[in-house]
Formats: structure tokens, sequence, C-alpha cells
């Protein structure tokens, strides 16, 4: 009886370990950006934008067209602070 009662805790401690790891990224994007597109992209073109972890190399913004493609840009370029702030504010209206 003994033995059964260690296997069921090891099963049990297995599967809470598995949890635990896997939900670590299920809220964040699964996607890091390592280059950047390299022009300037209409503001009317971008549907929304996701920002890159922060445990990503190079800090990053995916904004998704409207035909669904993912482009990465920098965050710090003016345009794109412009597009993040204008998909914002088309948001709260």
């Amino acid at each position: 009886m003994p033995s059964n009662q260690i296997l069921l805790l090891c099963l049990l401690l297995g599967s809470v370990l598995c949890t635990c790891v896997l939900s670590q990224h299920a809220n964040m994007p699964s996607e890091c950006c390592f280059e950047y597109f390299g022009r300037r992209i209409g503001k009317n073109l971008v549907k929304k934008y996701v920002e890159t972890r922060k445990d990503c190399s190079k800090p990053g913004v995916i904004f998704v067209t409207r035909r669904s493609k993912k482009l990465c840009v920098d965050p710090s370029d003016e345009w794109v602070k412009g597009i993040m702030k204008d998909l914002d504010l088309r948001l709260l209206l």
C-alpha cells in the first residue's frame, strides 16, 4: 500500500510541475523581434499591435496588418509610437 501512495504522490507532483512550466508563457506573445522591418508603414494598414516579451533579446513591437501580416518594428521610432498611440485611441472610442 505505501508504494501506491508514493506513486500517486510522484504523479501528482509531476503534474503540478508540468502545469507550472506550461503556464509561464500562457499570456505572452510567442514571438521576439530579431530584425526590424526597414520601411515605414501607413497607420491605416495596421489593425493592431503586440509588444514583445521583456525577456526577448531586443525590444520590439509586432504590427499586424489588415491582411494579417506580422511585421516587427522598432518601438523607439517616433512613427511607431505614433501608430501605437493612434491604435490605443481607437480602442478607447
